[in-house]
């Protein structure tokens, strides 16, 4: 009575240095997300508490010195100091200039 009907697989294949790739599954959110550029399995899920956490340490802690070799002024607004033998480098107006000679 009835034909059996016989489908064809539902991934489109295509031929990649004589390979065949198969389409990967869709992710979840209980799965970790997988980097394709390296084998490392990194899990990017953080609980609500932690964040906070991590916004407030974010918040209260001030930009550190980037330590280099030769210090430059990088725009109009940056300055010289001299503290204990170290010569440094502040900007007022976007403090990621800091500079300290070491």
């Amino acid at each position: 009575m009835f034909k059996k009907i016989i489908s064809k697989p539902q991934f489109n294949l295509k031929p990649v240095a004589n390979v065949f790739l198969k389409p990967q599954p869709l992710l979840t959110k209980q799965q970790p997300i997988r980097n394709y550029c390296c084998n490392h399995t990194h899990s990017h899920i953080i609980p609500k508490a932690q964040t906070s956490q991590i916004s407030q340490i974010i918040n209260n802690s001030n930009r550190t010195f980037k330590t280099k070799v030769s210090v430059k002024k990088r725009c109009a607004d940056c300055y010289f100091v001299r503290r204990k033998g170290v010569l440094k480098v502040y900007c007022k107006k976007f403090p990621r200039h800091k500079q300290r000679q070491g």
